[in-house]
This record gives structure tokens, C-alpha cells and sequence, in this order.
């Protein structure tokens, strides 16, 4: 089993109590510690990565809208290899933005993490092919969030 796989596995099903404290503290240093990156969302716009990233997106800050193959609409958040949010300063946020575009192509050497919301319930995956495992966060019984892991080993490795 990967290091990533075994953090997804013990974050999988994590009913959230205290909206303070989502991802326990415990878990999120055994990332760190193997090298693992979590990704989930907390409220409607703000998407949260623990471990080997620790850092929080709000909407519009650093991402573009964007919209995928199966017509999802999300966001897209770019990261530097070293792990680092790359913040976008154009106020453009478009797909077929000329500032969007030369963004992109800047910065081709960057994974993209996409996170879209889907019924009020955020799911993520990684645009990259490198791999990653996903987990279910819930709220009161009711399916939150679905987030994901990924090694940083990987992900500088693309």
C-alpha cells in the first residue's frame, strides 16, 4: 500500500465534530512526516491542503473558473513542484481569458489540483497523471466532502 493510500484509508469516513478541527491533528503530521498531501474542502469556498501542503484557497484567490469534459464547473488551483500555491494577480478568472491563458502557459511545469463542486459537495482530483486516492468526509451522516491524497514525491517527479 502507497503512503498516500493509507492516510486516504484513515481519513475515509471521518465524521466531522468540530468544524475547527476536521482532519485530526494526528493524521495530518503523519502526512507531513510520509511526504503526503491532503486536499479537501471545508465550507463552500475554501478548499484546505494538509500535510506536505499546509495552506488554504479561497475562492477566486489564487484559481480560475474553469469547467472540465463532463461540463462541471470548479476551480483550478495551481502548485509550484516545491509545493507552493502560485497566486494569479489578473482580476481575469475566465477559461478564454488572454491573462488566464498566458498564466497557464507560464507556468506548464505546475500541477493542477481541480476542485468542483457538485451538489454542494466538493470533490477534487488531480489533472496531472500521477497517482492519487480519494476519501469521504461526513457531516451529520450526510457526504460533505470527497478529498484526495497524493505524494509529493510524485508530484515533483511529473
Amino acid at each position: 500500500m502507497e503512503k498516500y493510500e493509507i492516510i486516504a484509508d484513515e481519513l475515509d469516513g471521518i465524521e466531522i465534530s468540530n468544524q475547527n478541527e476536521i482532519i485530526p491533528e494526528y493524521i495530518e503530521q503523519k502526512a507531513s512526516e510520509m511526504g503526503v498531501v491532503i486536499v479537501y474542502g471545508e465550507y463552500e469556498d475554501v478548499v484546505l491542503f494538509r500535510g506536505s501542503i499546509t495552506d488554504a484557497v479561497e475562492q477566486n484567490a489564487t484559481k480560475f473558473k474553469s469547467t472540465d469534459k463532463n461540463g462541471r464547473r470548479g476551480y483550478q488551483i495551481h502548485i509550484s513542484k516545491n509545493g507552493e500555491i502560485l497566486e494569479n494577480t489578473n482580476e481575469c478568472i475566465q477559461d478564454d481569458c488572454p491573462y488566464h491563458k498566458k498564466f497557464i502557459q507560464e507556468n506548464t511545469h505546475n500541477t493542477v489540483v481541480a476542485a468542483y463542486g457538485r451538489t454542494g459537495v466538493w470533490s477534487f482530483y488531480l489533472k496531472r497523471k500521477i497517482p492519487f486516492e480519494d476519501f469521504e468526509l461526513y457531516d451529520s451522516g450526510n457526504l460533505r466532502c470527497i478529498g484526495i491524497c497524493f505524494s509529493m514525491e510524485d508530484f515533483k517527479n511529473v
